[in-house]
């Protein structure tokens, strides 16, 4: 799935996509990361389930 949003140097694409674990290993060892870091980083950008669990409220 990609989305459009803007128009010239302002437009962003955005794209959701199946990431292989082969695949995140790969680019994580290319990059120096262990892949905890990666999954801390992610979690801080966009959530984790255990973080919108303990956010409920009631």
């Amino acid at each position: 799935m990609r989305e459009f949003f803007g128009k010239g140097g302002t437009q962003i694409i955005v794209g959701l996509w199946h990431f292989a674990p082969e695949a995140k290993a790969l680019v994580a060892q290319k990059a120096g990361l262990s892949s905890e870091v990666s999954r801390l980083w992610f979690d801080r950008a966009f959530g984790s389930k255990q973080c919108a669990e303990l956010a409920k409220v009631g």
